[in-house]
C-alpha cells in the first residue's frame, strides 16, 4: 500500500508557511477580530435601514460602506450621515469595492454592507460560469467551485478585521420536492452557519434574532425601531 505524499513544489510552500507562522493567545487582535451578520427579510422589510444603524456609532465601528447591487439603497443610505455607498453591477466590481475599502482602511475599523448577499452570490455564480466557459450549472460536483468565488470576498473582510453585514432576500423552504411552508433565507446555506449574528425582519419591520454568536439563544424579538448597535 502506497504512501501519500505532498508533491516537491507544494512541500516547499508548506515549509515556507510554516516558517512564517503566526500563533495567538485564545483571542485574534482586534485588526483580525471580525464579525459577521445576517439580516434576512421580504422586500421593504428594513434590512439596509438596520445594517446602517451600525454608522450611529462610528467610533465602535468605524465608516460603513454600501455595496450596492440594487442601485437603490440611496433611498435609505442619505438619512444616514457617513454612510459610502458604491454601486456594484458583478462580481468584479464586487471584488474591486473590497479591495478599496481593504486599501483605505488597512488595520482600521469599518463595515461593509452586502446588500444584497443574495446578489453577491448570484455574482458568484455568473463570474464561476463565465471562467469555465457555460451558460448554466451543471452537476452538483461544480457547486463548491462557485461557492469558492462567495467564500473568497467574505474572506477577503473577514481578514481585515471589518465587520461583514449580508442582507438577503428570502425564498420558500423545501424538503424534498415538497414546500414547508416555512421561508428561509435566499442566500447559500453555508453563510447563516457563519454568521455571528442572523436576524430576521417581521412583516412589521421587528428585528427576530434567531442566532447570536455561540450561544443556545432563543429566538428573540427586539422592538421596532431597535438599531444594530444595541442588538
Amino acid at each position: 500500500m502506497g504512501t501519500w505524499k505532498l508533491k516537491e513544489d507544494d512541500l516547499k510552500m508548506v515549509q515556507k508557511i510554516a516558517s512564517a507562522i503566526k500563533v495567538y493567545d485564545g483571542d485574534y487582535p482586534p485588526e483580525l477580530s471580525s464579525s459577521t451578520i445576517l439580516i434576512a427579510g421580504e422586500e421593504y422589510s428594513g434590512k439596509t435601514h438596520l445594517a446602517c444603524t451600525l454608522a450611529l456609532e462610528p467610533d465602535k465601528y468605524g465608516p460603513v460602506y454600501v455595496l450596492d447591487s440594487e442601485l437603490r439603497a440611496q433611498r435609505v443610505t442619505k438619512k444616514f450621515p457617513g454612510v459610502r455607498l458604491i454601486p456594484v453591477k458583478d462580481y468584479l466590481e464586487l471584488i474591486a469595492a473590497v479591495e478599496y475599502i481593504r486599501a483605505l482602511h488597512k488595520g482600521q475599523k469599518a463595515c461593509v454592507v452586502l446588500d444584497s448577499g443574495t446578489d453577491a452570490q448570484k455574482f458568484s455564480e455568473e463570474q464561476y460560469l463565465k471562467d469555465i466557459g457555460k451558460e448554466r450549472m451543471g452537476m452538483p460536483i461544480t457547486y463548491p467551485a462557485m461557492w469558492s468565488y462567495l467564500y473568497h470576498a467574505l474572506d477577503l473582510l473577514k481578514t481585515s478585521g471589518f465587520t461583514i453585514v449580508f442582507t438577503s432576500k428570502m425564498k420558500d423552504e423545501y424538503v424534498g420536492d415538497s414546500r414547508t411552508g416555512r421561508m428561509k433565507p435566499r442566500i447559500f446555506h453555508d453563510i447563516p452557519y457563519r454568521a455571528d449574528i442572523s436576524i430576521l425582519m417581521q412583516d412589521d419591520k421587528v428585528p427576530l434574532v434567531v442566532k447570536m454568536g455561540d450561544q443556545d439563544w432563543p429566538p428573540t424579538v427586539f422592538p421596532k425601531g431597535a438599531t444594530l448597535p444595541e442588538i
